[in-house]
């Protein structure tokens, strides 16, 4: 999935030969495709991460051993770095505005 995501992105936002209408057509699949596998990264840290504290301090985890905090806060913070990554992502105010000379010229003589 990152792989393809990868080879269509690089082909289509920057190789020359893929016009406009197909890159603006690609841009919502290309972000919604990259943030899932965002999501699903992060959800393979908190798998992990919980897998090897219970398998390690199963019997002491209860009893608030300072490994188990210290994982806990670090899957709060990889929490938080999703969400907070997601919602820029999708704001649209945020968007980079197009430089000038990414603008179309206007060859019309009026």
């Amino acid at each position: 999935m990152t792989v393809s995501q990868w080879v269509l992105g690089l082909s289509t936002y920057m190789l020359p030969f893929a016009s406009r209408w197909i890159r603006t057509l690609f841009m919502p699949y290309h972000r919604f495709l990259g943030l899932a596998i965002f999501a699903l990264a992060i959800a393979a840290c908190l798998t992990g991460l919980t897998e090897k504290l219970l398998f390690s301090i199963a019997d002491t985890y209860s009893k608030f051993a300072p490994e188990g905090i210290l994982v806990n806060c670090l899957g709060l913070t990889l929490v938080l770095f999703g969400v907070f990554v997601g919602f820029i992502a999708t704001k649209e105010e945020w968007k980079r505005q197009p430089l000038p000379e990414e603008q179309p010229i206007n060859m019309s003589i009026e």
